[in-house]
Order: C-alpha cells, then structure tokens, then sequence
C-alpha cells in the first residue's frame, strides 16, 4: 500500500509540474510579478520604508526625506523628488521593484546624457509599459539615448521641462500609441514623429507652438487624435496637416488663428470631431470642409470675430450630427448654410447676435432633436421656420427680444418635450400656440411680460364653457411650467383640471392676489411656488380632497396676506401640524393687515383674533367699529378707548347674518359709571368692561347668555345679594375678571366672599380680588375673619372709651387739688410744659440773666451783648457785675448771690475766659446750680477759638460734650440767643420764634454742635 501511494503522489507532482511548463510556453510574453518588499534595514540604514498589503512607501532620508518611492498594487511606481535637492541616486540602496506597468517621475533630475533607466537604476524596474516624466526643474534637449532599455514603452509622457527634441528621439519606439508632450517651449522639426507609425494619439498642448511646418506628421499613418490646444498658431495652409490619413479627432482650441487655407482640412478624410475654439478668425472660406464626408461632430465656438459664415459652409455633410456654433459673433446666417446635411441632430447657435432667421435655414434637418438659438437678439421666430424639424425634442429660445408667437410655430412639433422661453419679451402667447406639442413636458416662460387675468383666453361665444381656454389646456403631459416673474394675476383651472401630470409650477413674483382651496386640487404630486406675489386673501372653505400618498406643497412666502376671517380655515389647517398631503411653506409669511396683527407669523396667529368688517357701516353704533369672527359665529362691537359715558344701542347679530348667533362687547377704557339694562340682549355673551368707574353690578346688567365678563379696575366695592344670585344662575358664565376694585371687606360682605370664594374656577384673576385698602386677598379670608373683627373692634374701643374717661376724670380731681406741687414736678421733669412756665418757678428772681466773662473781652459785652439783651425788642433785665455788684462785699459772696438771683447765666466763653480763675468759678457755680435745680440755667457763648475741648478742664469738657451752645458769627446768633434766655410760652413772639427757627438740641459724644 506504501509504494502504490507514493507512486501515486509522484504521478500527480509529475502533471502539475507539466501542465506550469506548458503554460510558460503558451504565453512567453506573460509579465511575472514578485510583490515588491521592502530592504533589509542594514541595506537602507538612513532610509524609510512601510509596506503594506496594497501599498509601499520607500522614502530617504529618515528625516525630513527628499524623495520618495511609493508604489501601488506592485505594478504602479510613482517616484518624486523635493526641496531641489541634488540626488546621486547610484548611492541609493537597490530596491529592485521588478516588473511595472506604469512608472511616473516627478522633478528628478536626469543625469546628462545617461538613459533614464540607468539614472534611476536603484529602482530596479522592468518592462516598464508606461512612461510619464514631469520635469519641472532643469530642461532637457531629448535624443535616442535617454530612452535606451524602454523600447517596449506604449504610453510616453514628457511634461514640462523639453527643451528640445533631435529627430532621432523616438526612433526606439515601435509600439508606441499615445505621446504627450506638454507645458513646454518647443520649435518641432519635420521628421520629429516618422518612426512613430503605430503612434493613434499625439497630445502636443500648452508648448508655444507657433507655426506646423511641412511633413511635421510624416509617418503618422496610424495617428487617430491630434490636440495642438493652447499654443501660438496663427495660420493653417493646405500641407499643415499633411500625412495624418487617419486621424478622426482633431483639437485646435485656443490659438491664434487667424486664417484658414481652403484646402487645410482636405487631406482629413477620415476626420470624425473638429474643435476650433478661442481663436482670432474673422471669416471662414466657402468650402472648407468639403471634403470632410465623416465629419459627426464640430465645435466652433467663442471666436468672438466671426460674423457671418459662407454659403453651403457645412453643407451635403451627410455624417454630421452635432453642429456647435455658440458663443460667436454672428449676426446672420446664410440660408444655405446646412444645405443637405440631413443627419445633424444637435445644432447650437446660441449666444450669438443673430437678429433674423432664414425661414428655410433648417428645412433639410428633418432629423434635428435639439436646437439652441438662446442668447440673441431675434425679435420673432418665422412661422414656417421649425415645420420639417418633427423630430425636435428640445428648443432654447430664452433671452431673446420675442414680442410675441406665431400661432402656427411650434404646429410641427410632434415630438416636442422641453421648450425654453425665459427672459424675452413675450406679452401674451396665442390661445392654440401649443396644439401641435402634445408631449411638451418643460415649458420655462419666466421673466416675461405676461400679464394675463382671468378672462384673458374667454371668449363671448365660449363664455359658458367651464374651462379657462388657456394655451396650456392641450398640454396634458406637461410636469414643470415656470412662469416666474411675469405679471399673472390669477390662477387658472387648466393648470390643475387638465395638466394631469404636472409636477411642478412656478408662479412666483407675479400679481395674484387670491388663492382658494379649489385652485389646489391638483392630480398629482406638484411642487407650486407663489411666493411673492400679492396674495392678501386665502379662502378655503372646504377640506381639500387628496389622492393617497398624494403631497402638494405650496410656497407661499412673502405675499402681504390680510389676516381676517376670510383666512380662518388656511390658518387652522397651517397650525393643526397636519399629516395629509397639502403642505405650506410659510417661514417668511407674515400678516400685513390689519395693522393689530402685522408682522405676525401664520404660525402664531389666534384665530380669535381673524375678524371682517362689517359690510354696511350703519349696522354699528357710532364711535364704535364693528367685526364679525368666523371661529365662533360672533359680532364683535368695539367701543373701548372712545369717552363713553354710557353704553349706546347694540346691533342683533342673527339679523346681521343668519349664521351669527352671538355679541361681543368691548366698551373698556371709558368713563362708564354703570352698565345699562342687558337682560334683553340675549346675544350678549362676552362683555369687556375693564379701566372704567363702574360703582355696582346689578342683575339687569347681565344678559343670559353671558360666557365672560370683565369688571377689573372700576371702583366696584360689593356685590349685592341679588345680583349674586342672578350670578350663580347664569348657566353660561365661564369666566369672571373682578381684580383692582375697592372690595369692601366687612360682615355685610360676607355673602360676597363666601360667592368667590364658592366660583374660584369662573374667577380667571382670582389672586388678585383684594379687600381695599388692606390688599388682603379674598381667597385667604374666611366669613368669620369679617365679622368677628368687626365685633372685636367694637368692645375694645368701648373698653378703651371708658377707661380714658376715668383717668382723666382722676387726674383733674387731682391737679386741682395738688395743683402748685403738680406744676413743680411736671416741670422740673420737663413734662406738660404747656401747663406751666418757668416764671412760676423763677418769679423771686431780680435777673433774666447774670453775664460772666473775662475783663479782656470786655468790649464785646459793652458793645454787643448787654445792649442788644437789655434793649428791644428782647428787653431782659441781665445782672453785670461792673454796674450790679455792692462795693466791699466779698466777690465771690457776690458772685454766688448774682448766680441765684438769675434765671440764666450766660458764659462768654474765650481764651481768656479760660485764664480767668473768677470766671471759672462763676461757671462752676451756675453749672452747680443747673444740676440742683435739674434745669437748663447756664448758656455758653463761644466767642473766639477755644481749641481742642479735649483740653479743657473736666466740668467744663463735661458741659460742652453734653450741651448745646451759641456761637458768635452764627447767622442765626441772636435768635438763638433770645430762645435760650428765659421766656414764658404766653409771651407774645415766643411761638413764632421757635417756629422759624425749629431748634434742635443736637447731643454728640466726639464733639459739640452750635444750637
């Protein structure tokens, strides 16, 4: 069993080993590819390198690297070099990449004269297919041997930095198909190309390139496609293009152009697309492309100086199929122009300035599906001009200066599906314009003058027909119309009745100024704009019926709506958040009128706030406007604000209007002192009565159908007890507003209290009924907080009464009993004052007052003080011991003796007092009689500067702290002098005196204050 098995595995080893012979020797060109990985570290020890499973990225050096290696999907290498580094790539460690497919080189140098396989040999690539070099430092003058090793090279791409080519320079290149040579300066030699004959593309854009010099091409037998975009070339001759048998595309966008030989194209006889685009011709030669009996498509455009075209320019063109001719300068057209090329089915001759059209210009493209004529100055389309065009699928005819249509236009176009009108000068379009298009599906007319209304397609003899006749009615595949910016005012019933598909309708920026619900009922999914316009009134008077899943939304922006009763059912279905079809854009939609609710957002709208006007203005009292609300059925009269001093007569609603069944009243703000009798208004049901000076509420003032009434800030102060009941009668009443009255809160009251307190649900400012003037709020009352204060109140006065009589009855037997000794006591503890005076105390005493003062300010006391005391009008008699004084008797027996036969002792206090020992004595003896006699006897004239009171002895620190004084130079020196001295209350003067001067003892602990 042993040797059967392994005879058996040799046998099968045997037959793989085989069949992967046989395949190396069916395919010996097959490209073997290793996956690349990267070198071992100690080969690039200051290099780079991450591998993963689709890409690798080799970059030196480690820091701040200067080139860099990324190759994808082992078969793409892209390879480039930074900050202008000089690379010796022979000191690169050996990648060895293997065979790719596409090699790519960015900005590193070539070393001069060595192959570019050499140069960049530490690559180790193989096989390369695909060659691109973009060189964007040194240039480089190309020859044969840059390319050694790359003969099998398909695709070459030299980008920037050529600075020449030798002729021998592709002559390695057998396989080569595609060239691009490109962002250089180059002056190309004939011969350049001839080895290239298996060459099908040569891209020589952006190279300066100025002039195509004879047999330039030669040997290009196989070239299909030739761009010479963006270079210098000025003029094209019969040889510019000699030996390119092949070629079918050929790119002359933006040179310098400026002429064309006749024959320049006509060795091109297999050329399929011609761009000649941006150039500086003025004029093109009859017969150009004559000879161009496969030329499908051409690009003419943006040659700004062309004007006109030759006759039969591209005519008999049988293969032509696309004709671009926009953006030119041209002004007319020759009829011939097309003659016989009966197979263009593209043709663009917009933005041009054509003014007129040939009538038979088109009369042979009867395969023609698009045609642009947009951007011109046509001012009418001939009526035949599209009659052969039945295959015509779309028509640009927008920013034109179109008046007007003919009707029969557009009769031929069977197979017409997208119009385009826009931005001409259209003022109507005929009735039946669109007959002949049934399968229109886009028709753009904005930015016109159309300025239809709703009679604008009716006829008399048609004027019974339900529809509107417009020119859309036939239109029965239409799904986009646009017709903004226009000047329509209505819209018609075809749009939603017989274009059954339409999809979307743009209205914007004309003059509507309605919209019902039945110019919504569309078919089918739409999208209509009819955002500003000047919808001012929205009526929907029925729910609009829908197909299922069936979505109409309606812009209806910035339109300045009225906000009235009208509008009730389109604010309702906006706010209800709806989930069926109708939608409305409505985020810049605000109410314009009435001016109450302006600037308002549909969204925040009350719909007790949609009200009309009265029809007939003699319906509603004067001084008063009246409205009606939809929402409820309800007339609303308006009288607040208007001086009333009673309330005038009232319409009946049901009389106004079958359907109104009720009267809401505003009489607030007035100067209404009471309500009239309402018990015969029996559509009364909301009163607002508020901010006047209403005294009562009586039960003839309540209708019986009354919901709400408002009462706050009048001067209500009770409810009565009847009138309470007719309240709590009225089945009806919802709300009652009672605040900023002067409720009276008392016993009598109580049934009042105990009514708000019972309705506290009907009471909507219930917080805020307050008894006046405690402001204590009525819910936080009981019945017996009322009356028991009330019976309170009564004994503690009586009691209170009672008691003051007794004491004053005591007190009087008393006083006449002990009356001397009562006034002794009473004042010399300063009380009852007005019962007594000082001159019953002091009546044994000679003097007023006893002077005491230093010698040296003698002068002072002679000349001021003495005679202005002594003389009118203040007349005390003052004791001076230079005039009073007994000669021999001891001073200070004097001094005592003059101290107690006066009222008063006036201290002429001063520097000198203060050095003056007899003068402090006589202080001292006036200070200790004042306190004995527990009275106010010493007065102090400050008469100079003291300095610090801190420094003055004790007592008469003491005083000072704790009295008042007088200053000499006080304004008020003198009246505050006569208050101090002695005086009764009786005297005449005294009263007056002190009330002008209001004296006031001021008592400091820092310091002393003048009186």
């Amino acid at each position: 069993m042993n040797i059967v098995h392994r005879i058996t595995v040799l046998v099968i080893i045997s037959a793989i080993v085989l069949i992967a012979q046989s395949q190396d020797t069916t395919h010996p060109n097959k490209i073997r590819r290793q996956r690349f990985t990267c070198p071992e570290k100690s080969a690039a020890s200051n290099c780079n390198c991450v591998d993963d499973s689709s890409e690798t990225t080799f970059s030196c050096p480690n820091s701040n690297p200067t080139l860099e290696v990324t190759v994808l999907d082992h078969s793409r290498v892209y390879f480039k070099c930074y900050d202008d580094a000089v690379h010796d790539f022979r000191k690169l460690p050996n990648i060895t990449i293997g065979n790719v497919s596409l090699l790519s080189v960015t900005d590193c140098m070539l070393d001069e004269g060595r192959p570019i396989l050499e140069t960049f040999g530490f690559l180790g690539v193989t096989n390369v297919r695909n060659l691109g070099y973009y060189n964007y430092k040194k240039a480089v003058q190309y020859n044969a041997g840059y390319f050694e090793g790359l003969e099998q090279l398909e695709n070459l791409t030299l980008s920037r930095g050529v600075e020449s080519l030798e002729k021998d320079t592709f002559s390695r290149f057998h396989n080569l198909k595609r060239l691009t040579i490109d962002h250089n300066s180059l002056d190309l030699l004939p011969g350049t190309f001839e080895t290239l004959e298996n060459l099908t593309y040569l891209g020589l854009d952006y190279n300066q390139i100025n002039e195509l010099k004879p047999g330039l091409f030669n040997g290009l037998r196989n070239l299909e496609a030739l761009s010479l975009s963006f270079n210098k070339i000025k003029n094209l001759s019969a040889g510019s293009f000699n030996g390119l048998n092949s070629i079918r595309m050929l790119n002359l966008r933006v040179n310098y152009i400026e002429s064309f030989d006749v024959e320049t194209f006509a060795e091109l006889t297999e050329l399929s697309r011609l761009e000649i685009t941006l150039n500086q011709f003025a004029s093109l030669p009859s017969g150009l492309f004559s000879r161009n009996a496969k030329l499908k498509t051409l690009i003419l455009t943006n040659n700004r100086k062309l004007a006109t075209l030759p006759e039969e320019l591209l005519a008999n063109l049988q293969k032509l199929t696309i004709i671009n001719l926009s953006h030119n300068g041209i002004r007319q057209l020759p009829q011939s122009l097309f003659r016989g090329s009966s197979g263009v089915t593209e043709l663009n001759l917009g933005n041009n300035r054509l003014e007129s059209l040939p009538e038979e210009l088109l009369s042979d493209q009867q395969q023609l599906q698009v045609l642009k004529l947009d951007h011109n100055q046509l001012e009418s389309i001939p009526e035949y001009f599209l009659e052969r065009n039945v295959e015509l699928q779309t028509l640009h005819l927008s920013h034109n200066q179109l008046k007007s249509l003919s009707e029969k236009v557009f009769s031929k176009l069977t197979n017409l599906k997208e119009l385009h009108l826009e931005n001409n000068r259209l003022l109507t379009i005929p009735q039946f314009v669109f007959s002949g298009t049934p399968k229109l599906e886009e028709l753009y007319m904005q930015n016109n003058l159309l300025a239809w209304h709703k009679n604008s397609f009716k006829h008399e003899e048609l004027s019974f027909a339900e529809n509107d006749n417009t020119p859309f009615q036939v239109l029965t595949k239409l799904r986009i119309l646009n017709l903004k910016n226009n000047s329509i005012l209505t819209i018609f019933q075809d749009w939603y009745i017989n274009n059954l598909e339409l999809q979307t309708l743009d209205l914007s920026f004309n003059k509507i100024s309605a919209l019902s619900d039945t110019q919504l009922q569309f078919q089918s999914n739409i999208t209509m704009n009819l955002s500003n316009n000047e919808i001012s009134q929205i009526v929907f008077l029925y729910d609009l019926e829908m197909q299922p899943s069936q979505i109409i939304n309606v812009d209806l922006n910035n339109n300045p709506l009225n906000c009235n009763c009208n509008t009730l059912k389109f604010v309702q279905l906006v706010q209800s958040k709806s989930k069926n079809g109708l939608q409305f854009t409505i985020d810049q939609l605000h109410c314009v009128e009435p001016s109450n609710l302006q600037d308002i957002s549909i969204d925040h709208l009350q719909t007790k706030d949609l009200l009309c006007d009265f029809e007939s203005a003699e319906d509603c009292p004067k001084k008063c406007q009246c409205a009606m609300r939809t929402l409820d059925y309800t007339v609303i009269v308006n009288c607040s604000g208007r001086g009333l001093t009673e309330v005038p007569e009232l319409p009946t609603p049901s009389k106004l209007h079958e359907s109104f069944n009720s009267l809401e009243l505003h009489i607030e703000n007035n100067l209404l002192i009471e309500l009239p009798n309402l018990t015969r208004n029996r559509e009364i049901s909301q009163i607002y009565a508020s901010n006047n000076s209403i005294r009562e509420l009586l039960p003839q003032n309540i209708p019986p159908s009354l919901r709400f009434m408002d009462l706050s800030h009048n001067k209500l102060q009770m409810i009565d007890d009847q009138t309470l009941i007719t309240l709590n009668l009225s089945t009806h009443l919802e709300t009652l507003q009672l605040s900023q009255n002067q409720w009276l809160c008392d016993c009598p009251a109580s049934n009042f209290l105990i009514f708000v307190q019972q309705n506290s649900r009907l009471i909507s400012d219930m917080s805020a009924v307050l008894c006046h003037p405690s402001g204590r709020s009525l819910d936080s009352i009981t019945v017996n907080d009322l009356c028991y204060k009330d019976y309170t109140t009564r004994i503690v006065i009586s009691f209170m009464v009672a008691a003051f009589g007794l004491l004053v009855g005591l007190i009087s037997v008393l006083f006449f009993r002990y009356q001397t000794e009562v006034k002794v006591w009473l004042f010399t503890h300063n009380l009852f004052l007005s019962l007594i005076t000082e001159e019953e105390l002091d009546k044994d005493k000679l003097y007023d007052a006893f002077i005491s003062y230093s010698h040296l300010d003698e002068e002072f006391i002679v000349d001021e003080l003495i005679p202005k005391l002594e003389n009118e009008p203040m007349n005390f008699k003052t004791c001076w011991h230079v005039r009073d004084f007994m000669p021999g008797e001891m001073i200070m027996t004097q001094i005592i003796k003059s101290i107690e036969a006066s009222r008063r002792t006036v201290i002429v206090l001063s520097k000198n007092f203060l050095e003056s020992s007899w003068a402090k004595q006589e202080f001292r003896q006036a200070h200790v009689q004042s306190m004995e006699e527990n009275r106010v006897r010493v007065i102090v004239v400050i008469y100079d500067d003291i300095g610090d009171i801190d420094n003055l002895d004790g007592d008469l620190k003491a005083y000072l702290k704790t009295k008042t004084y007088v200053k000499w130079g006080d304004p008020w020196f003198w009246q505050k002098l006569r208050y101090a001295m002695p005086h009764s209350l009786k005297v005449k003067g005294i009263k007056s005196a002190v009330s002008e001067i209001k004296l006031e003892q001021v008592k400091t602990m820092d310091a002393p204050t003048a009186v």
